[in-house]
């Protein structure tokens, strides 16, 4: 694992804006998900009121 400055990033972030991944190096930065739970986020794991990305839990609610 790599850890980047915050100027390392900001470039990085630059350099993807042509990229059809942007979303997820976004993703990453902001969350610090790994890649494999990024990649099987579900629409249904997005909370678009709360602002949060996550798994439901067992109760079938939201994150808190």
């Amino acid at each position: 694992m790599k850890i980047l400055y915050e100027s390392q990033v900001s470039q990085m972030l630059v350099a993807v804006r042509v990229n059809r991944l942007e979303a997820l190096y976004h993703l990453a930065v902001v969350t610090g998900m790994r890649q494999m739970k990024m990649l099987g986020l579900k629409w249904s794991d997005l909370y678009w009121i709360n602002q949060m990305v996550g798994e439901t839990v067992s109760s079938g609610q939201p994150p808190r």
